[in-house]
């Protein structure tokens, strides 16, 4: 009735315990797949009461297919070699799945074990598992010993469609995807599995290759019509409003191959490039004017004691609105862009240029001598005191990303391709070459981490010195 596959390389220390715990969990059939070990595996699992099959290294996906094929019971699990089953919980699973015909699987929970023995349960849904929460969350809800499928259904998931999109990446990933694709899938919380849990990281999530994952989750998420993952999402959004968005105005095939969207994230460049345009058009759809206007009303508001600052934003706003993405838009108000260079670099002494990547609600404080890169990227309600600069390390270089609420003191200088946390603060005179996180407040040169409510930015007790 129950099967178990269990892939092997090298496992002569765990094999006979994750053998036997898959006879007391009550199964009436355990093939060993050895996937061209170099020690006793066969041997041991020969003498353990497993049926053996051995194959040249092809990795664990590969030899899960392998075994997969040979079962003849109604239910299967994939037991990794270094797991062991619960009995409890893999009974659970197949009584739901003999209650509920139409489920392709059910999960239970995992114990996770330390390097020291101990164990403790590892993270799990308790909203159910879902094609949707499976790709809003990027990863398996647990290892593959936690699932007990029915056999139809893995021999169809593995063997019958088509190959997976990436061979031995997150492979654990799509195919509990294509399996939630077929039918409703149970989920209990009795323990089902015990997991040799190391290093905080699960085998069994696409984090071996995030990039991996990421294309997956794009792939299904355009076939369901599920929304990609908040990740993806954000970083097109940040790419619609810098200057690579104009990269994706050439063909799709002059387009790079790779685009990656930041810390790790990865996605088909034709995808990238629909969705960027589509964001762009759909910004310029809703209303520039509105935009405009809101973004106007936030600049003069944050700098309501500095007239300077508040005509300098007003420029800065009707030049970036004038100039826009089209080229021919820039080639016809170029004389308004120079007119504004010319006012601001020129007469006012200070440097932000209309490409300028900007939130609403910027302050300026005393703004002679501040320099901001044209590819810098501003959050909302930043503040920024005289002497500021913003740039590249070196010609061609990344530039800082600075978010939301973000305060920098006089004189500061940041560089580099890095980013600056929400809500950071940056003392004056401080030279940052490396990226700040959230909250956090940092002064020196180079700038390092101090502690909270040291940096004094000279304001007096009525209104601070501007």
């Amino acid at each position: 009735m129950l099967s178990v596959v269990i892939p092997a390389f090298d496992a002569e220390v765990t094999i006979g315990s994750a053998i036997q715990s898959a006879i007391l969990a009550g199964a009436t059939e355990v093939i060993v797949v050895d996937d061209g070990s170099t020690d006793r595996t066969s041997e041991i699992a020969f003498l353990a009461g497993a049926t053996v099959v051995s194959q040249d290294n092809a990795g664990a996906a590969e030899a899960r297919r392998r075994g997969v094929r040979e079962v003849s019971g109604e239910f299967t699990v994939l037991l990794d070699a270094d797991d062991e089953l619960i009995p409890e919980g893999t009974l659970r699973s197949m009584e739901l799945l003999a209650e509920h015909r139409d489920s392709p699987f059910a999960c239970g929970t995992t114990v996770g074990i330390g390097r020291g023995g101990h164990r403790r349960k590892l993270s799990h849904w308790a909203d159910g598992i879902t094609v949707e929460n499976l790709l809003a969350r990027g990863h398996a809800p647990g290892p593959p010993a936690a699932f007990v499928w029915r056999t139809t259904a893995l021999r169809a998931v593995l063997t019958d469609d088509p190959k997976p999109l990436w061979p031995r990446y997150a492979e654990d990933y799509e195919f509990l995807i294509r399996g939630a694709l077929r039918g409703t899938v149970l989920e209990h919380q009795v323990p089902s599995c015990l997991y040799r849990w190391v290093g905080g990281k699960s085998s069994a999530g696409p984090e071996k290759s995030v990039r991996a994952a990421e294309s997956i989750r794009l792939h299904y998420s355009r076939q369901i019509s599920v929304p990609v993952s908040p990740r993806t999402d954000q970083a097109i959004r940040r790419m619609a409003l810098s200057r690579r968005a104009a990269e994706f105005s050439r063909p799709r095939d002059a387009i790079r191959r790779a685009v990656f969207l930041g810390r790790g994230a990865f996605a088909e460049p034709a995808y990238v490039a629909g969705k960027v345009r589509s964001r762009m058009s759909r910004k310029r759809s809703d209303g520039v004017r509105r935009s405009l206007w809101n973004d106007m009303v936030a600049d003069y508001r944050a700098n309501r004691h500095d007239p300077k600052a508040r005509f300098v934003l007003v420029l800065f706003r009707l030049s970036q609105a004038a100039m826009g993405n089209s080229r021919t838009r820039r080639l016809l108000f170029s004389p308004l862009e120079m007119s504004y260079r010319l006012l601001t670099e020129g007469l006012l002494g200070l440097e932000i240029r209309p490409k300028t990547s900007i939130g609403p609600g910027l302050s300026i404080y005393h703004g002679f001598g501040i320099v901001i890169n044209d590819g810098a990227i501003l959050g909302s309600r930043v503040q920024l005191r005289n002497g500021v600069t913003v740039g590249h390390r070196r010609i061609g270089g990344g530039v800082p990303r600075i978010g939301d609420d973000v305060n920098v003191g006089a004189g500061a200088i940041i560089l580099g391709d890095i980013e600056i946390g929400h809500g950071a603060v940056i003392g004056a005179g401080s030279v940052v070459l490396t990226s700040v996180p959230a909250g956090d407040v940092v002064a020196g040169n180079p700038a390092r981490s101090v502690r909270p409510g040291s940096v004094s930015f000279g304001k007096s007790e009525e209104e601070g010195i501007r």
